[in-house]
């Protein structure tokens, strides 16, 4: 056989390039095709034929309940729709109780004369003065206790000749002194010094006015200058001095002084 130069070559066709998923199923595609080439068409065909009715039916059944389903919700929202229409309006509230009957009316106890205002700048008088005031004795002492010759302003338990706003049972009046005419009989140690004043650093000065017995001891002490809270403290350690008697014209008198005390902080 001669070859034809002017002819063409027919082109070889490229054999079909085997996917991944041919070669893992290659052998189970040719079983199932040999297994439908050997299997009977008696068989075969009714059985697909009752295949497909069986999927027919169970679609069939799924349809008819889906359907019926929905008509019931439906009809139980139509029944729930009624059953709110039919219900029976609520019954009104009840009336509010009757209110309390009021109070009787209290008995009026005031008598014309009570109900008559009464002008403040109008002065009250007594319906019947006293025609005469008792009369008092006033030969005798003013007051309980008082003696006949006393004075107005005298004090109980004073003597004939006093002086007013003189100490009782005193000789005769407060005659003032100065300190430096006045001899110390006992001086007592100095007092702790006042912790209040102490915590809030408290100084100075406390000028006490004592006033003396004949006896030569503090009847009174009264603090009249100084910080107040070292006062107390002043006038409890003036109590405590004692002192000789203060004479004048060689008789022994109630004796008034100022005893300066000062409070330093060390």
């Amino acid at each position: 056989m001669s070859k034809d130069p002017q002819k063409p070559i027919p082109a070889k066709t490229a054999a079909p390039v085997e996917t991944l998923e041919d070669a893992v199923y290659r052998s189970s595609l040719s079983a199932g095709n040999d297994a439908i080439k050997r299997g009977n068409p008696m068989v075969t065909i009714p059985t697909t034929v009752l295949m497909y009715g069986l999927f027919a039916f169970v679609g069939f059944q799924l349809a008819k309940q889906t359907e019926a389903g929905k008509k019931v919700i439906k009809s139980v929202g139509l029944d729930l729709t009624e059953k709110a229409e039919e219900e029976a309006p609520p019954p009104p509230p009840p009336p509010p109780p009757p209110p309390p009957p009021p109070p009787p009316p209290m008995a009026a106890v005031t008598s014309k004369a009570d109900q008559t205002p009464i002008d403040p700048r109008q002065e009250v008088v007594p319906e019947q003065a006293p025609k005469e005031l008792p009369k008092q004795d006033h030969s005798l002492g003013g007051v309980p206790g008082g003696v006949p010759g006393g004075v107005p302003g005298g004090v109980i338990g004073g003597v004939v000749g006093g002086v007013v706003g003189g100490v009782v049972g005193g000789q005769g009046k407060v005659v003032d002194f100065d300190f430096s005419q006045i001899k110390i009989k006992y001086q007592p140690p100095a007092p702790p010094y006042p912790p209040l004043a102490k915590i809030a650093k408290i100084q100075g000065t406390v000028v006490v006015e004592i006033v003396v017995g004949p006896d030569g001891i503090p009847t009174s002490a009264s603090a009249k200058e100084g910080p107040p809270q070292l006062r107390p403290s002043a006038e409890a350690y003036a109590m405590m001095w004692k002192f000789e008697p203060a004479m004048l014209n060689g008789q022994a008198q109630y004796a008034r002084f100022k005893l300066t005390m000062p409070y330093r902080l060390r």
